[in-house]
């Protein structure tokens, strides 16, 4: 999975919104991934997870992003 916080090639450029991590979080709560950056794109594997619903959430220096996956 693919988190791309810039809009445009010229944010990218210019360095907005940095992630700084990812959290893969599973629906106990559990920590599955964690992923760390500087940078506008940063990409998790879901390779070996097993099918379920999973909490992604972005950190970037302000309030957090989360999203639901789901992995078939």
């Amino acid at each position: 999975i693919i988190f791309d916080l810039a809009e445009s090639e010229e944010e990218h450029e210019q360095n907005i919104d940095l992630i700084k991590q990812i959290k893969l979080i599973d629906m106990n709560g559990r920590n599955i991934r964690q992923v760390e950056g500087n940078t506008t794109q940063l990409t998790v594997s879901l390779t070996g997870l097993s099918a379920g619903v999973y909490i992604a959430t972005v950190y970037n220096g302000g309030d957090p992003i989360s999203t639901k996956v789901i992995v078939r």
